[in-house]
């Protein structure tokens, strides 16, 4: 399962670096002043464009989507009678949150790991354009190639290295691998104060690395802990927590720690250490909290199971 949820997740590093790449590219290309006529939406600005060559694409691979067939289910829940249990909302919501600290403690574990990628993904191009003189072109190209090569090695370091701690007997090796990558994101809190532009784009593999290594561990976690039935709600509710922590929160930290607290628009190194110690840190917590209740649940999951098997 955590190396299946980690391939899947994969698309969320490419497309993250993949869209600084190609916007690298794309940014020198365009028209420096005056509008551009697009058909249908009219004059817009050129900076306005990008959201058209970044975005259209994605709308040509969604419509594929209505090609791809739903799966049968199976494993579902069923009464005493053998017939399959289709819970209302509110008992969906019961069944999601069965194991409170568990389900909690990886959604927010997850979520603050997440701040930190959304935090980095909006500043670094930034940083290495006020601390080291690099256009935003020359900066966007070389961080998306870092972004691509450190996620997609660490989302399926994450998800095989969780499947392989479950297969040896470790109930909760998915959350240790939560434990593992969040401390290591705290740990690379030194990466933005090197002094060299390049042993910074060196050391930037570190976080990434660890921040593809935490998702797919995490996801695969959330769903061994729910019955099929509420899967895709315990999911969504999984990405709900992520994103509006790791989206809202994490640019906007760094955006206030440079302006309030270092009150110096060339402080984003130390906003960005500050970045790493809190999403590292709070994620890292969140991780230990879930160990032992994910485990204890993970064991009364597997006792209810051989009770109905039996």
């Amino acid at each position: 399962m955590g190396i299946a949820l980690s391939v899947y997740s994969m698309g969320i590093f490419l497309g993250s670096g993949l869209a600084l790449l190609i916007v690298s590219r794309i940014i020198p290309a365009l028209p420096q002043e005056g509008m551009v006529h697009v058909p249908i939406f009219g004059d817009i600005f050129p900076w306005q464009l990008l959201f058209f060559y970044v975005g259209l694409p994605g709308l040509v691979i969604a419509l594929i989507l209505f090609t791809i067939k739903e799966p049968a289910r199976k494993n579902l829940l069923q009464q005493a009678d053998g017939q399959i249990v289709k819970p209302s909302l509110t008992e969906s919501l019961k069944l999601v949150f069965a194991y409170p600290r568990a389900y909690l403690g990886i959604c927010f574990g997850a979520a603050f790991a997440a701040m930190v990628s959304y935090g980095m993904n909006s500043w670094i191009p930034t940083y290495f354009n006020r601390n080291f003189g690099w256009s935003m072109p020359q900066a966007g190209l070389n961080y998306g190639l870092v972004l691509v090569s450190a996620s997609l090695l660490g989302v399926l370091w994450g998800g095989w290295y969780s499947d392989f701690l479950v297969k040896r007997g470790i109930t909760n090796g998915r959350v240790r691998v939560g434990i593992i990558t969040t401390a290591g994101i705290l740990l690379s809190f030194f990466v933005p104060l090197l002094p060299n532009a390049n042993w910074v784009l060196l050391g930037l593999f570190l976080p990434n690395f660890f921040l593809a290594g935490n998702i797919g561990a995490s996801a695969s976690a959330v769903q061994e802990l729910m019955p099929n039935q509420v899967k895709v709600m315990a999911g969504a509710i999984f990405l709900f927590i992520l994103n509006m922590i790791g989206m809202g929160i994490g640019p906007s930290l760094v955006a206030y720690f440079t302006d309030f607290v270092f009150h110096n628009e060339r402080a984003i190194p130390w906003s960005l250490l500050w970045l790493y110690v809190f999403g590292g840190g709070l994620g890292l917590l969140g991780f230990v909290l879930s160990s032992t209740p994910f485990r204890t649940a993970i064991q009364q999951i597997a006792e209810k199971t051989t009770q109905s098997n039996g």
